[in-house]
């Protein structure tokens, strides 16, 4: 018998029900029959890349057990029922709307019984033959839950065009909020929302998600656990998801200025904590749009950029740089140019946003913007070790971009022109010019950025 039971009576009552219940399927049906089911509430991981929404070896029940008056037919279920209905504690957790204040739903005692007892006991002794030792073991998971005070709900926003490399694991941002790969439940209920994209392969219970596509921003918070009947406060509040929004649009900014790329935030999503006792039924999530991403140009992290990538999320966060307009321009255009396929495209607006942050902010009116842009970056990024150019490389290689720009602008062949890249060597294509351009302006970004945070915490 498990010594530790909260509710010795309550377990009493039930492995006597149990009993009766194993010896109806032993006397009725012999043996239990698996097999494998359809599920699409859940997607189970078969390799890196692969889910299937497949239960493997699910016990397929006799079609008289998943009814109500099958386990109520029992004698031992009248004792189980005055155990409840005699205890506070487990009368408000049973049979009533259970979860947290703004988010439950309704438990029922023969549902609970069926899922979480009867079900495992069968799967795990693969026969209908009562086992104490298995009933303890899933009575005491089935107690706690019922007795748990708080149970962990987790928001996070799947990342899409991302991922880091080999050996990097959690990445800590601010007030909880974590970077990190997406456990197999977050990536199934991220597949139900759209907030990955995935390919169907081989039928309807396939799907392929890339390893692009598993990383997350991430917060996990504990909440009181409520009922209809216990706790539920007069007027239920719900989170935001405000603050996580603007952190992962922070995020991607900083990924982007660290690391070039594509990748994007998608929709966020809310799910109970997986190594919980289930409270809640499924997910939630903000149907906001998916922006997109070029998936031939993905971001990736890796462990010596880690360092950069925080220090410079949270300057993102400061009101200096935050209230700076024209450098909060600059950084959405490099954004926006990091989703474009197209190289013209993303020439454009990397350019556009050299102008506003080199000119613009400035208050420069002059005619030669090509030539002064490309000066104010070479002297902003003198002795920049991530470029490791030369500044007169940076000068010449900057007018000529700005004057391939104003071609492609102007319905010119940018091709006509000498194609250059950053080290001076030739360029085979636009897509070339335009990563150079990528490169520059994200150092330049990163020292504007750093500069004011640095200032505005001297002056403080």
């Amino acid at each position: 018998m498990l010594q530790t039971a909260r509710k010795p009576g309550l377990r009493a009552a039930l492995a006597s029900l149990m009993m009766d219940a194993f010896d109806d399927l032993a006397t009725v049906d012999a043996v239990p029959t698996f097999e494998t089911q359809p599920d699409f509430q859940t997607w189970t991981r078969q390799g890196q890349e692969s889910f299937l929404a497949l239960r493997r070896n699910a016990w397929r029940m006799p079609d008289r057990v998943p009814l109500l008056r099958w386990l109520e037919g029992f004698e031992a279920m009248k004792s189980v029922r005055s155990v409840i209905t005699t205890d506070p504690e487990l009368n408000a957790r049973v049979d009533c709307c259970v979860g947290v204040e703004f988010w439950s739903h309704g438990r029922n005692l023969i549902t609970l019984l069926l899922r979480y007892l009867l079900d495992p006991m069968v799967r795990d002794t693969r026969s209908y033959q009562y086992n104490e030792a298995t009933f303890d073991q899933h009575y005491q998971a089935l107690e706690a839950g019922l007795l748990a005070e708080r149970v962990r709900l987790v928001q996070f926003v799947p990342l899409n065009a991302f991922t880091a490399t080999a050996g990097v694991g959690t990445i800590p941002l601010r007030d909880g909020v974590v970077l990190q790969e997406m456990t197999d439940l977050q990536i199934s209920a991220a597949i139900g929302y759209h907030a990955v994209p995935g390919q169907f392969a081989g039928g309807t219970n396939s799907v392929h998600v890339s390893r692009f596509h598993q990383w997350a921003l991430t917060l996990e918070q504990a909440y009181p656990i409520v009922s209809d009947r216990a706790g539920m406060p007069p007027q239920p509040t719900a989170p935001s998801y405000d603050e996580l929004i603007n952190t992962a649009e922070r995020l991607v900014a900083a990924l982007r200025i660290v690391c070039g790329g594509s990748g994007v935030a998608t929709r966020p999503i809310h799910i109970q904590h997986e190594d919980d006792f289930p409270l809640v039924n499924g997910s939630s999530a903000v149907r906001t749009a998916v922006p997109g991403a070029d998936y031939d140009r993905p971001t990736i992290l890796d462990r010596g950029q880690i360092e950069s990538l925080q220090r410079l999320h949270g300057y993102l966060g400061q009101p200096a740089v935050a209230t700076d307009r024209n450098l909060q321009k600059a950084i959405r255009r490099l954004v926006i140019a990091g989703s474009q396929a197209d190289p013209a495209e993303r020439l454009t607006d990397l350019i556009v946003a050299a102008e506003v942050l080199l000119l613009k902010r400035y208050g420069y009116k002059g005619q030669r913007k090509g030539s002064e842009l490309a000066r104010r970056a070479a002297n902003l990024l003198t002795a920049d070790t991530v470029l490791a150019v030369e500044p007169f490389q940076v000068e010449e290689f900057m007018a000529r971009a700005y004057r391939v720009r104003n071609a492609e602008m102007h319905g010119d062949d940018p091709v006509a022109l000498e194609l250059r890249q950053l080290d001076g060597s030739r360029a085979r294509g636009l897509g070339a010019v335009a990563e150079g351009v990528d490169q520059t302006m994200r150092r330049a970004i990163y020292r504007v950025v750093e500069d004011i945070a640095v200032q505005s915490a001297m002056s403080e």
